[in-house]
């Protein structure tokens, strides 16, 4: 493959979007995303599981999930919550099923962050 150079600049394309198009053939599309997951107001849960849109997912897809980091105003961000482990993840088509526990009563919505690998 010829060598290329990255301007973000150039097209007004992100630079995302460049290498995308760059390496697209060989890698696949770089496909990851944010997603959130709704914990009851209600009640806190020690366990909850959530499918959520993941547009470009295949079934036979492995993903790799964390907790995001949010701004201070967030009502749940991944440095103030209790969670036994990171989130496990199962890839459907076009959807990703989230299950998250945590070692507290926990309520609210909560940042995903997903990525194919």
């Amino acid at each position: 493959m010829a060598q290329q150079t990255i301007n973000n600049n150039e097209g007004g394309g992100s630079v995302r979007g460049k290498l995308n198009s760059m390496f697209g053939e060989i890698y696949g599309q770089l496909r990851s995303g944010v997603g959130t997951v709704t914990l009851p107001d209600d009640r806190g849960v020690l366990e909850w599981s959530e499918t959520i849109a993941a547009v470009g997912v295949a079934a036979s897809d492995a993903i790799f999930a964390i907790f995001a980091p949010g701004a201070d105003a967030d009502e749940n961000t991944a440095d103030m919550l209790d969670p036994s482990g990171q989130p496990v993840v199962v890839a459907g088509t076009d959807q990703i099923t989230v299950s998250v526990a945590f070692r507290e009563p926990t309520s609210g919505p909560i940042a995903i962050l997903w990525k194919v690998f």
